[in-house]
């Protein structure tokens, strides 16, 4: 089955307040059996289920409903009970599988002493460079203090199993019937609301976090019909907007897609007192009669960023369904599930993410400026761009990764890497290297990275290089590899190369290697353009209206 076709049968379960454990395993039965011809917008995953007592069936929800969230997860699940066999051994099935993100859940009684519970943990921090969320029922007692100490690593989360069961039910779902039916101590009832938790961990890790929520208005922020109720007969949800103001306090970009005439619609924004989220709040808007799939086509080119990045709030069952089929990479989420939505995750909150719908503001001011320029050269002559080349950082780490997940269209290699990956680049002499810019509106804060290898013979190679969408256009790329060539030759370097992989998103970045003077060479290599650039000769001159190293 397509990914599409899942993704649809999963968007339906989600909508179902009845849907079980069984319907979502259903659809996991109807999964290819690897990630090849996934959409662009999608993202292959790799994640380990390891459970001291009977976790059967939670990896494969888990499974079905990433795909909700555009992740194609590839799921390794360890025989029961054999999470320390598979976690203390180094050469053992799970450390061959690899796994992005491994699951651990257990309670004490399924470790010997705590002195065994460090050593799991240990063997997996000391053989294995990927995330370890451990879901543990034992919250208190000298287990639990063992685990907040794994916990201040970067590479560790402890997931509050106790929160969690208070919140579903704990007589309802822990040590039910089903704990004397297989010792199932959590009741495979509880799987999906388990699966959206974890999937919160894998979505922030993978880079899929959605950037926008777009919000439909009659019988969604308010109740009542704006054109028929009028000011007085509407009424605001306001818990609903007040936890929506709370994603946009994390860095998530508030939009409007409604059906409605304009004037009605802004006159309950800006008179009725019940209204918590105001004009000023939101960064787009389509107030107008026209199709919705057709709006979100234009919010995301008027926002400068992927229809991928959104999310759908609408009451309205026809309209849900148009987008659903229109731009399946939307994620179209319940209303009454918003809470538990977990589509907006991500651990580490950047300046960037902090600041993003004041940047959307900010290039607004560009725009407007832009129109108003005599030419485009006069434009970026009056823009006064500045670019500042930094090395890599602990606090800077989480950014770089964040974009080598997200970024697609100025991508050259479209890798993606987790934090610990950028760190085992480091670790082995690579370079990694981030742009930050502004100009006379604001601070775009980092928006490039370059990672480059070393090579024999004083060369090096370009294995990424990508600028986000928002900054193209302005000779930034050019200025930002013009640094590079400079900073390698430098260290002695006599040559660099470089490779461009075709996806079916970086187009604008096809011909830009040679745009800057790198030389083509045919290696007969299916799918890769390989390049090359003699230091020796000299390096290029980036566009002289950018400042380069003052910041």
């Amino acid at each position: 089955m397509k990914f599409f076709e899942l993704q649809k049968k999963i968007s339906e379960l989600y909508e179902d307040q009845n849907a079980s454990t069984g319907d979502f395993l259903e659809v996991a039965r109807e999964f290819p059996k690897t990630a090849d011809a996934l959409p662009p917008y999608a993202r292959a995953f790799k994640a380990a289920f390891l459970g001291g007592f009977t976790i059967q069936g939670l990896p494969e929800t888990t499974r079905a409903m990433g795909i909700f969230h555009n992740i194609f997860l590839e799921v390794y699940s360890a025989s029961y009970n054999q999470f320390s066999q598979e976690m203390l051994d180094s050469a053992s099935a799970l450390y061959v599988f690899r796994p992005d993100i491994t699951f651990l859940v257990t309670e004490e009684s399924d470790f010997l002493d705590t002195e065994h519970a460090g050593k799991v943990v240990s063997s997996f921090l000391e053989h294995f460079s990927g995330k370890l969320v451990i879901v543990n029922a034992s919250t208190e007692g000298k287990l639990a203090d063992v685990f907040k100490e794994f916990a201040e690593s970067s590479r560790v989360f402890v997931f509050d199993f106790d929160g969690f069961l208070r919140r579903i039910g704990r007589e309802k779902y822990w040590k039910t019937k089903f704990a004397e039916l297989g010792d199932f101590r959590l009741s495979p009832d509880a799987f999906p609301l388990l699966a959206e938790e974890l999937l919160g961990y894998a979505i922030a890790f993978s880079g899929v976090t959605k950037k926008c929520l777009v919000l439909d208005l009659d019988n969604t922020l308010w109740k009542g019909v704006a054109g028929e109720d009028g000011l007085s007969g509407v009424v605001p949800d306001a818990p609903l907007q007040e936890y929506i103001l709370s994603l946009r306090d994390r860095g998530i970009i508030l939009a409007v897609n409604s059906k409605n005439n304009p004037e009605d619609a802004f006159e309950i924004f800006d008179k009725h007192p019940d209204m918590r989220i105001r004009k000023e709040h939101v960064t787009a808007w389509r107030v107008n009669w026209n199709d919705k799939a057709a709006n979100m086509r234009e919010l995301a080119e008027e926002m400068g960023i992927g229809t991928d990045s959104f999310a759908f709030l609408d009451d309205s069952p026809f309209e849900q369904e148009l987008v659903r089929v229109s731009l399946p990479e939307i994620a179209v989420a319940p209303i009454s599930e918003l809470r538990a939505y977990k589509g907006f995750e991500s651990f580490a909150l950047t300046p960037e993410d902090k600041r993003r719908a004041e940047m959307y503001e900010e290039e607004k001011k560009r725009k407007s400026f832009q129109e108003s320029a005599g030419t485009l050269s006069d434009f970026l002559k009056e823009l006064g761009i500045a670019i500042l080349v930094e090395d890599a950082r602990d606090e800077t780490i989480s950014r770089v990764s964040q974009l080598t997940q997200k970024t697609n269209q100025f991508n050259l290699t479209t890798r993606r890497y987790i934090e610990e990956a950028i760190r085992e680049h480091l670790e082995k002499g690579s370079k990694v290297w981030t742009v930050r810019a502004k100009d006379r509106f604001g601070d775009y804060g980092i928006v490039g990275v370059a990672i480059i290898c070393p090579r024999e013979k004083n060369s090096w190679h370009i294995d990424s290089l990508l600028l986000s969408c928002r900054i193209l256009g302005r000779g930034v790329p050019e200025a930002f590899l013009s640094r590079i060539l400079r900073k390698l030759h430098d260290l002695g370097a006599r040559a660099c190369s470089a490779e461009f992989i075709p996806t079916a998103k970086n187009k604008p970045c096809e011909g830009f290697l040679a745009s800057c003077g790198f030389e083509e060479k045919k290696f007969g290599v299916p799918d890769t353009r390989f390049y090359y650039y003699n230091l020796e000769k000299g390096i290029f001159n980036p566009p002289e209206y950018i400042t380069i190293g003052q910041f």
